[in-house]
């Protein structure tokens, strides 16, 4: 059970970081380049 929780958190964790370096590319960009 825990194992499960734990592989669940796992999986948001890395979600939350690839959101966070699209982002971050996203904002590197200008905004004419992402339009």
């Amino acid at each position: 059970m825990t194992t499960g929780v734990r592989r669940r958190m796992g999986v948001d964790e890395r979600r939350q970081q690839l959101i966070g370096v699209a982002l971050d590319l996203f904002s590197r960009r200008s905004p004419e380049d992402v339009s």
